[in-house]
């Protein structure tokens, strides 16, 4: 039927499928879409008065599988009606799950070879440790990396990204690994060290594993300060399916072991740029991005998702903190189910929203035509000179920021300023002395 509303022939046939045409592959991405959007659709139509239903196609490097075994159970807990389908696979294989809609969810690393048009949630950070069983190769009591290159190995392949980060990090020292035998699972590697005649290196979210296992020793190799962070991420599609917006809810809220579980934020990775390791709630320390996280779940929770909320809720998290931070944007896309593209629009279009902290006292100076041609331009100059601040700027000791406004209402009597939401009307010279002694006072 499609092959006829476009009047193209879009698959090869023979007495069965053979593949597509070049017709067909062209439009296979947005047929893929419309399928995805469909599910969606049947998903949100589903929820709006009932449980979530469904399965959750989930993919999972190997490395993170401790975790993501708590991940599934607490899904389960929270989503009671919903099926999950777990699949071990590389993290360049989640990403294309995902651009392809064959995922709805991934577990991968977060930071080397960072996924391209994503929203996630940090889990838990990655170390290292070596393996070797009771009466085989021995290691050292206190190994350093330096070590690796003396031990008979047995390691993942290099088309795994742990085995590729693992890489990196040593060419950074200077030495390179070369294994005897590579495996693609770490059960597999396991069943080798077993035998005794090698070791391998290992992440430590593993030693949980090994509990139990009589055979075998694990020692922790030295930090180097380089966390591999590894967390769940989902496409950075708007609108974003229950499904994906259910497991980041999830992730947000899990209990990890408290050796391997790190602050929980939603971040953003763009691929449209090269620099992908800016990754912008790093900017933000984390107090800070709990204090923004905990506004708006709170505003969510008796308010909604809709688009009609960003306003005050950019409103009421300036209100909280002070300023809209770059890191927020993309926690505010996720849970108002927009783009990042339309959070930063609206922040950086109203000039009342705050990017950088105020100081403790904010001077703001009109800058209408009314206040301009009642000798604005002067008032300002005063107050830069006065204040000791440039307009715009925040004093370095951070008691006051001087900020331009728009009109205050007070055209017919001006120039105005607001001084901590105070209007003051006829501003000069000495008004300003007054107001810079009543900021000293």
């Amino acid at each position: 039927m499609l092959e006829t509303q476009l009047g193209k022939r879009l698959v090869h046939r023979d007495r069965k499928y053979v593949g597509l045409t070049p017709e067909g592959e062209a439009i296979l991405p947005w047929a893929q879409q419309l399928v995805a959007a469909a599910e969606a659709m049947g998903q949100v139509a589903g929820t709006a008065r009932g449980p979530l239903k469904g399965e959750l196609r989930l993919g999972a490097i190997p490395a993170s599988m401790p975790a993501t075994g708590y991940l599934v159970e607490a899904v389960r807990a929270r989503f009671p009606e919903l099926n999950v389908q777990l699949r071990a696979l590389t993290s360049r294989q989640i990403e294309r799950g995902l651009s392809g809609f064959e995922l709805d969810a991934g577990v991968t690393y977060l930071d080397f070879e960072p996924p391209a048009h994503t929203l996630a949630v940090p889990l838990y950070g990655e170390r290292s440790m070596l393996v070797s069983s009771r009466g085989g190769i021995a290691l050292p009591e206190r190994p350093d990396w330096s070590d690796l290159g003396r031990l008979p190995l047995c390691l993942l392949p290099q088309g795994m990204q742990n085995r590729r980060i693992l890489d990196a990090r040593l060419a950074t020292l200077g030495l390179a690994l070369r294994p005897i035998v590579t495996a693609d699972s770490y059960l597999a590697l396991l069943a080798i060290v077993r035998q005794g005649q090698l070791c391998s290196i290992m992440p430590t979210s593993h030693a949980m594993l090994l509990d139990g296992l009589d055979w075998a020793i694990a020692t922790p190799l030295p930090d180097t300060g380089d966390l591999n962070r590894v967390g769940v991420i989902v496409s950075d599609h708007t609108p974003m399916s229950p499904l994906a917006q259910s497991v980041l809810a999830v992730a947000r809220d899990l209990q990890l072991p408290r050796d391997m579980a790190i602050k929980h934020a939603i971040v953003r990775f763009d691929g449209s740029i090269r620099l992908r390791h800016a990754i912008l709630p790093e900017k933000v320390d984390d107090m800070l991005a709990d204090a923004a996280n905990q506004v708006i779940e709170d505003w969510v929770s008796r308010h909604g998702r809709g688009r009609e909320q960003l306003l005050p809720l950019l409103h009421a998290i300036q209100n909280a903190i002070g300023y809209i931070d770059d890191g927020f944007v993309p926690l505010l896309a996720c849970a108002l189910n927009l783009s990042r593209a339309d959070v930063h629009g609206v922040v950086t279009f109203y000039h009342d929203y705050r990017r950088r902290p105020a100081g403790k006292h904010v001077v703001k100076l009109c800058r209408a035509e009314s206040c301009q041609a009642r000798g604005g331009a002067e008032v300002e100059a005063a107050a830069t000179r006065i204040f000791g601040v440039p307009m715009g700027e925040t004093r370095r000791d951070g008691q006051v920021s001087l900020e331009p406004v728009y009109c205050l209402g007070l055209c017919a009597i001006g120039p105005n300023a607001l001084v901590d939401g105070r209007p003051i009307a006829g501003v000069n010279g000495a008004a300003l002395d007054r107001i810079a002694a009543e900021i000293a006072a």
